[in-house]
C-alpha cells in the first residue's frame, strides 16, 4: 500500500515539475500560478505525460542495462536526455493550452 501511494507521489511530483520548468521558460507567471497551472495541466492530460514519463524511463533503463557499452552517453546524457525528453512531450500541452498567440 506505501509503496503505490509512493509511485503515486513521484509521478504527480514528475508531471508537475516537468509542466512548471516547462511553463517557466514559455511563459511570464508568478510561481503559485505557474504550479497552480501544473497541477491544473497534469490532471487534464494525465495520459499524454505519462506516455512521455514512460519514454524517458525507457531510455534511463536502456542506457542503465547496457552499462559497459554505454557509459560514455550516460556520463553526458545521463541526466538530460529523460529531461528532455519529457519538456518535448509537455511542449504541445502548454502550447495549446496556456500560450496562445
Amino acid at each position: 500500500m506505501l509503496a503505490c501511494f509512493c509511485l503515486i507521489g513521484s509521478y504527480l511530483l514528475w508531471c508537475i515539475g516537468a509542466l512548471a520548468f516547462q511553463m517557466q521558460a514559455r511563459v511570464e507567471l508568478k510561481l503559485p500560478a505557474l504550479l497552480k497551472n501544473a497541477i491544473c495541466l497534469t490532471f487534464r492530460c494525465p495520459a499524454l505525460v505519462l506516455g512521455w514519463l514512460l519514454l524517458a524511463l525507457a531510455l534511463t533503463a536502456v542506457m542503465a542495462l547496457l552499462l559497459p557499452y554505454s557509459l560514455p552517453w550516460l556520463a553526458l546524457l545521463g541526466g538530460s536526455l529523460p529531461c528532455f525528453t519529457a519538456a518535448r512531450g509537455t511542449l504541445p500541452v502548454i502550447d495549446d493550452l496556456i500560450v496562445k498567440e
